[in-house]
């Protein structure tokens, strides 16, 4: 289910933020239901509201604290690097660092 490289590098190749926001909600729909559902509350109102940054923070934070199964684990890892790659993207495209 790891899909975190094939994300990573459409991030790491988006030059705008448009770009960007694009590859995000794309990635949003690879979330099923039933996958956007298993997600604690605090990721799934984060995802909802499509603030990278704090997606980021809050499936960390999960990740870092989940007592679930090996598949909830799994999905929180992918879900919160995922957006941590694209919350430093995101980052880098504001203060056009790149």
């Amino acid at each position: 289910m790891h899909r975190f490289h094939h994300w990573r590098v459409q991030i790491e190749d988006a030059r705008d933020q448009r770009t960007l926001a694009r590859v995000i909600q794309d990635y949003r729909l690879t979330l099923t239901p039933a996958m956007a559902k298993s997600l604690p509350v605090e990721c799934r109102e984060a995802v909802e509201r499509n603030d990278i940054p704090d997606v980021a923070l809050k499936c960390l934070e999960a990740e870092m604290r989940c007592q679930g199964t090996p598949e909830l684990t799994n999905l929180l890892h992918e879900v919160a690097h995922t957006y941590a790659a694209a919350a430093v993207k995101l980052n880098a495209l504001r203060d056009r660092r790149i």
